[in-house]
C-alpha cells in the first residue's frame, strides 16, 4: 500500500460525503471509488480538497452528483445489528475515525450476518465484492460504541445487495450498499445462489428482498 498524499488539508466538517467503487474479493483489502467532499449542511465546498492516493485503485476525488442516496430508514429495519467499539487504530491523529475504516465495519457487519444465517465454519459461502459505496452524514470517534446493522435488500441470480448502516446510539452516521457475487469455492467461477441459501436469507429479514424477475 503507497502512504496516503493529501495535497491540501480537508477540514473535518468537511468529511461528509460519499465514496463508491470495487473491491473485489472479501476479506483481501483491496478497494477503489471517488469521494465527494459535503459540508455539514450537504454542499459542495468552494475550494477542491485535493485527491488522496491510498493504493493503486482507490483514488478519493470531487464529486457532486449522487449524494442523496437514501437506502435506510432507521434501526427497525435491520433484522442484523451489531455493536463494535471504535478502536484508536481505526481513527487519525484527532480521534475522529478514517474514511475508509467505515468498509471495514461493513465487512464485520457482512460476516455477522452469514454468522446469523448459520453459514461459518463448513458452511462458509465464497462471495467477491463487485461494488461498494458509502454516504456519509456524521463522525465516530474513538471509543464511541456503534451498531453496524446488515440486511439484504436484493436477491439476484448469482449476486445480492446488502445495505448497511452505523448507529451511535439512534444517530445515524454512514450508510452504505454494497453488492456481492456467489463464486463457486472450487473453479471461483461465479455462480447461483443456493436455495437454501435463499431460504435463509428469507426467513431471516424483517422485509423481504427485492427479486430478480
Amino acid at each position: 500500500m503507497r502512504e496516503s498524499k493529501i495535497t491540501e488539508p480537508i477540514p473535518h466538517d468537511l468529511l461528509v460525503g460519499s465514496i463508491t467503487g470495487n473491491i473485489g474479493k472479501r476479506g483481501t483489502g483491496g478497494c477503489g471509488g471517488s469521494w465527494t467532499p459535503r459540508t455539514s449542511r450537504g454542499e459542495a465546498p468552494e475550494k477542491s480538497s485535493g485527491a488522496v492516493l491510498v493504493d493503486e485503485t482507490l483514488h478519493f476525488t470531487n464529486r457532486h452528483d449522487d449524494a442523496n442516496t437514501e437506502p435506510m430508514t432507521g434501526k427497525q429495519t435491520f433484522s442484523l445489528l451489531h455493536p463494535l467499539r471504535v478502536r484508536w487504530a481505526e481513527c487519525d491523529a484527532q480521534g475522529i475515525v478514517f474514511n475508509v475504516n467505515y468498509f471495514l465495519y461493513f465487512d464485520v457487519a457482512m460476516t455477522e450476518w452469514l454468522r446469523a444465517l448459520g453459514l461459518q465454519g463448513e458452511m462458509t459461502m465464497d462471495f467477491f465484492t463487485v461494488r461498494a459505496e458509502a454516504d456519509y452524514k456524521a463522525s465516530a470517534r474513538f471509543d464511541e460504541m456503534l451498531e453496524i446493522g446488515a440486511r439484504c435488500a436484493r436477491l439476484g441470480r448469482t449476486s445480492m445487495t446488502i445495505e448497511a448502516a452505523i448507529f451511535r446510539g439512534d444517530e445515524l452516521l454512514t450508510t452504505g450498499r454494497l453488492v456481492y457475487v456467489h463464486a463457486d469455492a472450487k473453479t471461483q467461477e461465479k455462480s447461483p445462489l443456493p436455495e437454501d441459501f435463499i431460504a435463509r436469507v428469507l426467513a431471516f429479514e424483517k422485509a423481504p428482498p427485492e427479486r430478480a424477475s
